[in-house]
């Protein structure tokens, strides 16, 4: 596996990030970075945050950073299928096109 087949998830926070992903515990420290698959950080930054924050799901304040001599990444969301070209764009798009599908996660 090649620099092409892997990204940097970086935490844009000040704070840790804290997720279990497919069983695995990530830690991304404030400002740092993790490397993974480019497959993996695809579908990591898709899914929907487990945290709460005021009511609502906190956003998923990572990026993925491409390792010099990479390819261009596209972020899908894995409520409808739907390609971005960067976390902001999914970020906008989940509470805009999904609200329903949160709130009934939120409820449980």
């Amino acid at each position: 596996m090649g620099n092409s087949d892997r990204v940097k998830v970086v935490n844009m926070m000040k704070t840790v990030y804290k997720e279990t992903f497919k069983e695995r515990e990530i830690v991304i420290p404030p400002k740092g970075s993790v490397e993974m698959r480019r497959d993996e950080a695809v579908e990591f930054l898709g899914t929907i945050s487990p945290g709460l924050v005021n009511g609502g799901f906190q956003p998923k304040n990572l990026e993925i950073e491409e390792i010099p001599g990479g390819a261009v990444v596209e972020i899908q969301c894995d409520l409808c299928g739907v390609k971005f070209e960067n976390a902001a764009q999914l970020k906008a798009h989940i509470p805009l096109v999904h609200k329903e599908q949160l709130e009934e996660k939120k409820g449980r």
